[in-house]
């Protein structure tokens, strides 16, 4: 799936990342359950070839660290992550991997 750290020329001094999709179906059944995981991305054009290619998400896993280094967004923070849903429209989403590294300035109550 794709993804991006930071914005613009500054993604090709950042580590590279991706998100990630899990389908799960049986054998009998004709649909399946969809997981996107974001991992660390920021929002931008690329993320709306997911719905395109993957319809009916099930559940969505969003990284929303809220990580800036010199004032620069490099991950997700709440604001971010509302674009991502009205983006990828999953049923359901769970906001993760925020708050939990020092780095991460997205806290719950904002989310």
């Amino acid at each position: 799936m794709p993804g991006r750290h930071g914005p613009g020329l500054l993604t090709a001094l950042l580590p590279k990342m991706m998100g990630s999709l899990l389908e799960f179906q049986t054998e009998s059944s004709t649909t399946g359950f969809r997981l996107y995981i974001s991992g660390d991305t920021l929002v931008y054009d690329d993320l709306k070839e997911i719905p395109r290619r993957y319809p009916n998400i099930n559940l969505g896993l969003l990284h929303l660290g809220g990580t800036k280094i010199l004032g620069v967004l490099l991950t997700m923070d709440a604001k971010q992550g509302i674009e991502a849903i009205k983006i990828i429209s999953p049923d359901v989403t769970i906001p993760i991997h925020y708050n939990d590294y020092t780095v991460f300035k997205s806290p719950w109550k904002i989310l």
